[in-house]
């Protein structure tokens, strides 16, 4: 492999990673890498979530695209249920509420 090439792969996974750990033999790496894969894959899959919140309506709902697999469906149906059982809406009016009444106004920025 030419060194620059090897330099940006270990940038790379350090800058990745946020601390270094380039001094440790390949094999060691590839296990710590493979480790945290499938963690990382789980969290930024959107049919985990199902799709998007739409906040501003007094309710729970979850805005799917209309070609979704079933599995994103069925978490957008589970993320709104459990919204909806925490209270979710409750919590962002009391929030937005207490804001309004620190500012002493409605609207804007300051």
């Amino acid at each position: 492999m030419p060194f620059a090439a090897h330099q940006l792969r270990e940038w790379s996974v350090t800058d990745r990673v946020g601390c270094r750990f380039a001094c440790l033999p390949q094999p060691v790496r590839q296990t710590i890498a493979a480790e945290g894969r499938p963690r990382f894959r789980k969290r930024v899959d959107y049919t985990e979530m199902g799709g998007a919140p739409l906040l501003g309506i007094d309710g729970a709902a979850i805005i799917c695209h209309g070609a979704s697999p079933v599995k994103a469906i069925k978490n957008a149906v589970r993320v709104a249920a459990e919204w909806a059982k925490a209270g979710l809406n409750e919590h962002i009016k009391t929030a937005l509420e207490a804001e309004i009444a620190r500012s002493g106004r409605e609207g804007g920025r300051e």
